[in-house]
């Protein structure tokens, strides 16, 4: 009788996802308040952003997308996070307009160390920050060498409390595919219909 193995079809799985470049599914945590509010007034803040690596110097992603990556994720969620049962998304003109009414900037909002400070200027239960990494996108003169990755982390604060109610880091690197924007909005919808699964 030839043995039984259990983790056989998870193996081949992981092995079909690496060969034909998909990317693994995403783990988003959360904690047990998420579900006990109905309703929730989120803001989303601009996403830091690091520097590149030096080595990635002649193949980065060029252009708007690679100077404002940080700018192009937060917007994202702000459209995607909209679908979100019970949550009233704070537009990024709103909080300007709500800035600006306090003489203050999207600069100085970033510069305060406490969600909970945040919350408090802005008038929102809870606030979504995040930060990126490398983003990049390239190729040799090798056929099917066309690859990107990218990386981000993002979590969800309550403003009264400081507790991190929603809480991930997604790495992607994908092989044969160049288009690091659509693989990072496909991870951004990803992530919001878990949120969406857990608000059930």
């Amino acid at each position: 009788m030839i043995p039984r193995r259990p983790f056989g079809g998870l193996v081949l799985v992981l092995a079909s996802l690496a060969l034909c470049g998909c990317p693994a599914p995403l783990e988003v945590q959360f904690a047990p308040e998420i579900r006990n509010k109905p309703s929730m007034t989120v803001a989303v803040l601009p996403f830091e952003q690091s520097e590149p690596p030096p080595s990635h110097a002649e193949t980065l992603w060029v252009g708007v997308f690679a100077k404002d990556t940080g700018g192009m994720l937060s917007d994202t969620f702000t459209t995607e996070l909209m679908r979100v049962p019970g949550f009233k998304v704070v537009e990024r003109s709103q909080l300007k307009k709500i800035l600006a009414e306090q003489d203050l900037s999207l600069t100085d909002l970033m510069a305060k160390k406490s969600a909970q400070d945040i919350g408090h200027m802005l008038g929102v239960d809870a606030v979504v920050m995040g930060t990126v990494g490398d983003v990049f996108a390239g190729a040799t003169f090798v056929p099917g060498s066309a690859s990107c990755h990218f990386s981000y982390s993002i979590r969800m604060v309550d403003t009264q409390t400081g507790t991190v109610m929603i809480a991930t880091s997604v790495t992607r690197q994908i092989q044969g595919d160049m288009d690091v924007t659509r693989q990072i909005f496909a991870s951004v919808r990803e992530v919001v219909d878990q949120i969406i699964e857990k608000r059930k």
